[in-house]
């Protein structure tokens, strides 16, 4: 499933939706990009108490990880998160869901990560959140996977925040870099501005 979110706080506002209102997320892996988002929507569920959650990334020593995947495994934890460092090579059976908070910028994640979900003949969910500035990727990922991921419209009840104006210049630029990576010639919105100022 393919829900196209504004921003981080919007998404932030789905997940705590999704995990409030939906009993079936019952053993629940959410990946995110950087060490810094993980932090976050761990702070951010950990608050909420929507867990037992825990996150393991790169800056977590390895005892740590392995003990959090260890418990995630014996189903003492509702909810992993974590970057790609731990998408690979995890058997976990009985992964309800799987949350791609962020769009993986390696493609090969994806797949990766969504087939944490629905091991050994198990039913199971992928949901993934996508930005307008995701977008890009989105279509790299249908390509590999040579599917198209349905999109689903995101609940009325899920509040919409206000994009921050660092998170839209971000955007803004990232989709530029996409648009010039793909056309060599596209001089892009911040290209302009550049050259009214001379």
């Amino acid at each position: 499933e393919l829900y196209y979110v504004p921003n981080f706080i919007t998404k932030i506002n789905f997940l705590g939706y999704l995990l409030t209102h939906n009993d079936a997320l019952k053993r629940v892996m959410i990946f995110t990009r950087t060490k810094e988002a993980a932090n976050n929507v761990f702070h951010f569920l950990d608050r909420r108490k929507l867990g037992p959650v825990k996150v393991v990334h790169s800056n977590k020593g390895q005892n740590t990880r392995i003990n959090a995947m260890n418990e995630f495994k014996e189903g003492k934890l509702r909810i992993l998160v974590s970057t790609d460092v731990a998408s690979r090579g995890i058997d976990v059976t009985n992964v309800s869901h799987v949350i791609n908070f962020d769009v993986p910028i390696v493609y090969e994640d994806y797949v990766h990560r969504t087939g944490r979900t629905g091991r050994a003949f198990q039913e199971g969910i992928a949901i993934t959140l996508a930005t307008d500035s995701e977008k890009y990727h989105i279509d790299k990922i249908e390509k590999i996977i040579r599917e198209k991921i349905p999109v689903k419209s995101m609940p009325a009840e899920v509040e919409v925040a206000e994009t921050t104006f660092h998170e839209s210049h971000d955007m803004a630029r990232e989709i530029d870099r996409q648009k010039r990576y793909q056309d060599p010639e596209f001089k892009g919105a911040f290209h302009e501005k550049k050259r009214k100022k001379k």
